[in-house]
């Protein structure tokens, strides 16, 4: 009875254990995804950096040294627009006027993808805090109504020493 308890643990311990790596299989090379069931997509990160946040918005940065960062936060479209170019012409704008000083346009509102839904793409600098930064952010209005901005931070220094990974990451974002 003892071996046969065992060997029913066992098979139980091998089905287990290749179920986990087919979910492995299906995070690419170099990623980690942090599970979060309180969004609406899957985003891959590169191993090695650090969850900030995990309740909704989603954020990560690179190292306590190197502070470039990654976000991707969601809201309902403001009832007044009713496409993302209208709410990009409008309030968005609006508020990068108010809310960024020195703020310099490098890209403006390129198209773009993001998981095969027509985006737009900003890069800027700007200064917050006194600081320089430089941000590149993609927006996407998603058919559940809600305007998704993936948001890339870094200081000018290091923008472009993460550009393969945050391609990678661009690339590999998808909705559920």
């Amino acid at each position: 009875m003892k071996k046969i308890a065992l060997l029913f643990i066992a098979v139980i311990l091998v089905l287990s254990v290749s179920s986990c790596k087919k979910e492995e299989s299906d995070t690419p090379d170099g990623m980690f995804y942090e599970e979060n069931t309180a969004v609406d997509y899957k985003l891959y990160l590169p191993e090695g950096w650090i969850i900030d946040r995990n309740d909704g918005m989603v954020s990560a940065h690179v190292s306590q040294e190197d502070k470039t960062n990654v976000s991707v936060t969601a809201f309902e479209l403001p009832r007044e627009f009713t496409t993302l170019t209208e709410y990009l012409d409008g309030e968005y704008k609006t508020r990068f006027q108010q809310n960024f000083t020195n703020m310099e346009i490098v890209e403006d509102f390129t198209e773009t993808e993001l998981d095969g839904n027509d985006a737009r793409r900003i890069v800027f600098k700007a200064e917050v805090g006194g600081v320089s930064y430089q941000f590149m952010q993609i927006l996407t209005l998603h058919r559940d109504g809600c305007i998704y901005i993936f948001t890339y931070t870094s200081t000018p220094d290091y923008f472009d020493v993460h550009k393969e990974s945050i391609d990678k990451i661009v690339q590999e974002f998808t909705f559920n």
